[in-house]
């Protein structure tokens, strides 16, 4: 059974960043750390596949948020669906129930292709429902808010999100606390990761540590098989 465990945390904590580090240490180990970008299953599902499953998943989407759909692969407007999806939690709802079969039968499959562990990576893993496929830790990544806008703040001339953007997509996030409330009472295995400045190099060596061993001795560290 392949291992898999979460990196989880608000946008711009530094998730990313733990993944690459993490697979980086991991190959230098000699095992195949595979990390999953769930937000790259998302885009590839919502912009940039053709395949009828993604296709069905749009035309889903545009019938939802009564937004048009062109052609046969169903494209839709990008920023005409993030303004319905992010406008409040209704539409984050509906997103959610609307997509997230889809893009979990697209996590299981990349889960099962992988030559080793897996890192599965994602802002909302446990809000959507992600978590029971994690036979390991979640590791949820905080950072003061100032530092989170100052990593996604729009650069001159780099397009993306512009700051008012970011802040709503931000506030329709739990916050780091509620997070550690919440798998307090579902019982999850959560490690808190501290990627304020200069903590995040000095913490990774021991959760490096961590992480093998459990790759070697799942069920003895976190109760999972």
């Amino acid at each position: 059974m392949t291992r898999v465990f979460g990196i989880t945390g608000r946008m711009g904590a530094g998730k990313s960043w733990l993944a690459a580090a993490l697979a980086d240490s991991f190959h230098r180990e000699g095992i195949p750390l595979l990390a999953i970008e769930v937000d790259s299953i998302r885009r590839f599902a919502l912009w940039e596949s053709e395949a009828p499953r993604h296709a069905a998943l749009r035309r889903a989407l545009a019938s939802r948020f009564s937004l048009p759909a062109s052609g046969r692969a169903a494209c839709l407007d990008r920023a005409a669906l993030a303004r319905a999806v992010f406008a409040d939690r209704d539409g984050l709802a509906v997103f959610r129930e609307t997509a997230l079969p889809t893009l979990r039968g697209d996590i299981c499959q990349c889960i099962s292709g992988a030559p080793g562990p897996v890192a599965l990576v994602w802002a909302m893993l446990a809000e959507d429902g992600l978590a029971g496929l994690l036979s390991g830790p979640l590791i949820l990544v905080t950072s003061p808010e100032a530092g989170n806008l100052e990593r996604l703040r729009p650069r001159d001339g780099s397009g993306g999100l512009s700051l008012d953007e970011i802040r709503q997509r931000l506030a329709l996030q739990p916050s780091d606390a509620d997070r550690i409330a919440a798998a307090v009472r579902s019982g999850d295995r959560m490690i808190v990761f501290d990627n304020a400045d200069g903590a995040a190099k000095a913490g990774l060596p021991a959760l490096l540590a961590t992480l093998l061993a459990w790759v070697d001795f799942p069920g003895f560290l976190f109760g999972k098989q």
